[in-house]
């Protein structure tokens, strides 16, 4: 297939020349001025340092932009993109198409990883060069920086049976080719709650392989208002997705 195109946006801080990394981190951000700054600094911590950013400013109308480009002016490899409002799907796949990098995380702007997360995925992809995909475990932390909770998906290789039915890891436990990503044409923008399930759920349907890291290296804010707040929404969101998973996508069949 035909890799899926971005429509582009305006603004580019930092940009890093030269060898590609081995790693994009896509950070879409709206209204994210106040939690950014950990979430690049974990990305600063890591141990394995071929990587670039690219933060997707969402039409945010607080100082994200501002803040992200302090960040890029202090480490090229992080670069910031500005465009008009369009929800998660579409700043992740604007993110992805400034990407150089082979392997893709997709990191929302008040969550954060492990500083080995990069190291564990370069390990587990040059231990099985044909892999599509490394997952890790998770943990939720509450506003008060509490750990609430760790859990992982326990499979590996073909996870398909397991995306029908629910999703198994949040969106940046998991490391993919981008390529992958490009194939089933990227994240549905039309959709604000699950699009990262029926991601996945496409990409295992093309017989992605998926290698699993036991560590706990992705960490999410337990957030008090969000769109995933709404039992009754993602439950409907849930559903269709399932049915998705038991019928035939019209995007990859």
């Amino acid at each position: 297939m035909n890799p899926a195109r971005c429509p582009g946006l305006l603004a580019n801080t930092g940009a890093a020349q030269g060898t590609p990394p081995r790693f994009t981190i896509v950070i879409p951000a709206f209204n994210a001025a106040n939690t950014i700054g950990p979430t690049i600094e974990s990305l600063l911590a890591q141990t394995e340092a071929r990587w670039e950013a690219v933060v997707v400013d969402d039409g945010s109308n607080d100082d994200t932009a501002a803040v992200a480009a302090a960040w890029a002016r202090k480490d090229s490899r992080i670069r910031v993109v500005r465009r008009a409002n369009g929800g998660p799907g579409a700043a992740r796949n604007s993110g992805l198409s400034w990407s150089r990098a082979e392997w893709v995380l997709f990191l929302d702007s008040d969550d954060w990883i492990g500083p080995t997360w990069l190291a564990h995925a370069t390990a587990a992809i040059d231990a099985d060069p044909s892999v599509d995909a490394v997952h890790c475990g998770w943990a939720s932390v509450g506003v008060d920086g509490t750990e609430l909770i760790r859990e992982q998906c326990p499979a590996d290789g073909d996870l398909f049976d397991q995306f029908a039915c629910r999703c198994a890891f949040p969106i940046h436990a998991c490391i993919v080719r981008r390529r992958l990503v490009q194939a089933v044409g990227g994240f549905d923008p039309a959709r604000r709650l699950a699009e990262d399930w029926v991601l996945w759920q496409r990409i295992t349907r093309l017989g992605a392989r998926v290698a699993r890291v036991p560590e706990t290296l992705a960490f999410y804010r337990r957030r008090l208002v969000s769109q995933s707040a709404d039992p009754a929404a993602l439950c409907e969101a849930g559903l269709e997705v399932i049915a998705l998973g038991h019928g035939v996508d019209p995007v990859v069949g």
